[in-house]
Order: structure tokens, then C-alpha cells, then sequence
């Protein structure tokens, strides 16, 4: 895991207890198992469904929660380019 993943689930668990939320309490929320949440939570998961729900609940787009996933790179753009 790189620095930046590690970062992106630390400011998603960050996003849940700023809500008051637990992974257990979210999944119950959500209609979806705790162990589920936490693949998602954690990076692991890409399951489009259970991430739009957990965005639903924290009211936040995905690409806040999970910009590793859902940030478009431009097409004239290369990943780790930073000319912009």
C-alpha cells in the first residue's frame, strides 16, 4: 500500500467519525454487511453500488471519498504527470 492509499483510508475513516458513524452502523444504514463497508472503507472493494450508498450517507460525492477511483485523468494527461 503507497503513501496516498494509506492516506485515502485514513480520511475515510476520518469522514465516518466526523459523521458519528461506525462501520457497523453505517452497514446497517446501508443494507450491506460490516465486513463489506469495511473492504470498502479500506480500499479493497471497488463496488460502485455499496460506494454510492456510503457517499449518500456521508453526503459527499465519491470522487471526495474515493479519489483513487473516481478522479478522471485527462486523455492528454498521463498518471503521475504533473504538468496539468
Amino acid at each position: 500500500m503507497t503513501i496516498n492509499e494509506n492516506q485515502n483510508t485514513i480520511n475515510r475513516k476520518i469522514m465516518l467519525i466526523s459523521a458519528g458513524l461506525t462501520v457497523r452502523s453505517l452497514a446497517e444504514r446501508i443494507g450491506y454487511t460490516p465486513q463489506a463497508v469495511n473492504t470498502s472503507i479500506i480500499g479493497q472493494s471497488t463496488s460502485y453500488r455499496c460506494h454510492a450508498r456510503i457517499a449518500s450517507v456521508l453526503g459527499k460525492p465519491m470522487v471526495e471519498i474515493w479519489p483513487e477511483l473516481y478522479a478522471v485523468i485527462p486523455a492528454n494527461q498521463k498518471e503521475g504527470d504533473i504538468r496539468g
